[in-house]
């Protein structure tokens, strides 16, 4: 007979044979089997104070993630400890050494005769992977031991998980300049490593912005890969220039019992190199203008004279990003109309592009023009604003007078048909009365004088005249019917409803409101200007009205838009078209401020104080998309200089 030590080691390895188990895929390194079997012969039982054995049982070490298993490859494992557990309190505890190079690991264990009821003891195994004193994986599971005689061998399957000690790196993207309201260029590059400092696969990272009101999109939550790397790769800086800053820690389910301390990133938001100094919407077009003077446009025309409207050569119907349109001379101003688009350049003139069968292009006939063409300016007038409506466009002139071409009936020359004026006409103003402001929307254009008097003139459907009246046309101006002792200090003409507002933040409108844009509470018309119902204390710098939907900014900053109610409220889409009769304040995201609104058809947009554009509402929005119905402002990219 073999002397017990022998004997011991050869049995050993046959049942390490005879279970193979691997404790990872791809071995490299140290790659090993912790495997542990229980004999019922007391002469097999290890040199070591133990009860004798009346059961058997074998233990197989997995990994509890397929990211683990690639760090288990990897690790400096030196040691093995295997306890196992009778109702909470251990009754084997082997620790093992495992040699540089080990691939396989077997142990027999003992236990207690007392802990067997019937023909089973039912335990808990737990299985530790070590680097000398500490410990990098460890995990436990139920585990049932057999009697000796129902030649039978229990197996406990326990998984092991990384807890070992970890370290949290930027490794690059630190500290970049990006453009304000931007996504960074090149990605944050973070690490995670584990013991040993090898590479930390499957950690998940929690990334949160701290500072500058920056977006982080689908990268809130990174999961480092098998190099233990992870990309922040959407982070979209806030709209202020200078300072943004983001926090990232390793998420405790990664296996940390002390997670280490998070890492900051930091990024600085500068000015963009193109940017939009002024926006204009109306019906389905969208146009921005940058500080250089190139006007961009996107969105859809609903005829084919109006697909020139997006100054197209061969347009499609459609422009999902904002376009460059062709014109020789740079604009100050730029203004859409139903069918047409127009601008102003600093000289004083006006070129038109778009839908010319209503004169509205003011090029003297009725031809459509692809591109942008000059008007028939009107001898020795320098014009100093440019509104184009549905079917006519206005200019007033530096001298306060106003000239408007298009639809006969909406001209303000006192022309009682809708035959088509081709070229500017003076309009006639009263006697003395000289216009400081002009709005033209749909059917209607007014005027601000210099007291404080608006003037109105066009089709008075629903009362958008604002004369006391519901259906008489104004074939040239008339005065506003405001209340006693009201003086305005602005005007938004509107179709079919238009607004007024005064010095002191009073908000006034008056028409058809019959999607509640008047913004008294109700959908009944108002023939004169009627104040709006704003909660007390809510006082505006200026209004925007068009097509059932009227937004003011609030003297706080805050927009509030009601009427037609696609205004970014954050209802659901459906049930947002019924209409909102008061006013309602909108869900901007953080660090957006709006230095001015523009409304189309079912579509709101507005400029931030930072040059860039936001859109919500019915596509196309300007970010690309031809199908994307959004009730939050979108953000238009900027278009290539």
């Amino acid at each position: 007979m073999l002397p017990p030590a022998v004997r011991q080691r050869r049995l050993t390895r046959a049942r390490a044979r005879a279970l193979p188990v691997s404790a990872g895929t791809g071995v490299t390194r140290r790659t090993l089997t912790a495997l542990a079997a229980l004999g019922a012969c007391a002469d097999l039982a290890p040199a070591r104070p133990a009860a004798s054995a009346s059961a058997r049982l074998a233990m197989a070490v997995r990994t509890a993630t397929a990211a683990d298993a690639g760090l288990l490859a990897q690790a400096p494992v030196t040691a093995l400890r295997a306890v196992l557990a009778s109702g909470g309190t251990p009754v084997v505890d082997t620790t093992v050494a495992v040699p540089a190079g080990t691939r396989e690991v077997a142990l027999t264990l003992g236990v207690p005769a007392a802990l067997v009821v019937g023909d089973s003891a039912v335990l808990t195994a737990t299985l530790e992977l070590r680097d000398g004193a500490a410990t990098l994986f460890r995990g436990s599971g139920p585990a049932v031991a057999y009697a000796p005689r129902l030649a039978r061998t229990g197996v406990a399957d326990v998984a092991v998980r990384y807890v070992g000690p970890a370290t949290l790196a930027v490794v690059a993207g630190d500290a970049q300049d990006g453009t304000a309201g931007e996504r960074l260029r090149a990605p944050v590059l973070l690490r995670v490593r584990g013991a040993g400092d090898w590479p930390l696969p499957g950690a998940r990272l929690r990334v949160t912005v701290t500072e500058g009101g920056g977006t982080l999109g689908s990268d809130s939550v990174l999961v480092t890969d098998s190099a233990g790397t992870a990309r922040l790769a959407a982070w979209t800086l806030g709209e202020d220039f200078g300072a943004n800053a983001v926090a990232v820690r390793l998420l405790p389910d990664s296996g940390q019992p002390a997670a280490p301390a998070p890492v900051v990133v930091r990024a600085r938001g500068v000015a963009p190199a193109t940017s939009f100094a002024a926006l204009h919407a109306n019906y389905g077009v969208a146009c921005g203008l940058t500080p250089s003077g190139v006007a961009f446009c996107w969105g859809t025309t609903p005829q084919n004279g109006g697909l020139w409207a997006l100054g197209q050569t061969s347009p499609p119907e459609r422009r999902l990003l904002p376009t460059r349109i062709p014109a020789d001379s740079p604009f100050v101003a730029i203004s859409a109309g139903a069918l047409h688009t127009c601008g102003l350049t600093a000289a004083g003139t006006v070129l038109c592009a778009g839908s010319g069968g209503s004169g509205a292009l003011g090029t003297g006939d009725l031809a459509n023009r692809p591109t942008f063409v000059p008007i028939a300016q009107p001898p020795g007038v320098r014009f100093v604003r440019i509104e184009a409506g549905g079917t006519q466009t206005c200019a007033l002139a530096a001298d306060g007078q106003a000239w408007c071409w298009g639809n006969g009936l909406r001209v303000g020359d006192g022309t009682t048909t809708g035959t088509p004026v081709a070229a500017p006409v003076r309009v006639r103003q009263p006697a003395g009365v000289r216009l400081t402001q002009l709005s033209a929307r749909g059917l209607v254009t007014c005027g601000r004088d210099e007291g404080g008097d608006v003037y109105c003139w066009g089709l008075n459907t629903g009362g958008a005249i604002g004369n006391g009246e519901a259906q008489r046309n104004a074939l040239v101006p008339e005065r506003v019917l405001a209340p006693a002792g009201v003086r305005f200090a602005g005007v938004s003409a509107g179709n079919p409803s238009s607004c007024a507002w005064t010095a002191g933040g009073d908000a006034y409108c008056w028409g058809q409101n019959t999607q509640g844009e008047v913004g008294v509470g109700d959908t009944l018309p108002r023939l004169v200007p009627t104040r709006v119902a704003a909660p007390a204390g809510l006082a505006f710098r200026w209004l925007r009205t068009n097509l059932g939907t009227t937004c003011g900014l609030a003297t706080d900053g805050a927009l509030h838009c009601w009427g037609q109610t696609l205004i970014g409220t954050n209802n659901n889409l459906f049930t947002d078209l019924a209409r909102v009769t008061r006013p309602a304040r909108v869900a901007l995201p953080a660090g957006l401020t709006v230095a001015d609104v523009a409304i189309g058809s079912f579509r709101t947009c507005v400029l931030s104080t930072r040059n860039r554009a936001w859109c919500w509402g019915v596509p196309p929005l300007g970010d690309g998309s031809a199908d994307r119905f959004s009730l939050t402002p979108v953000l238009v990219p900027l278009p290539t200089p």
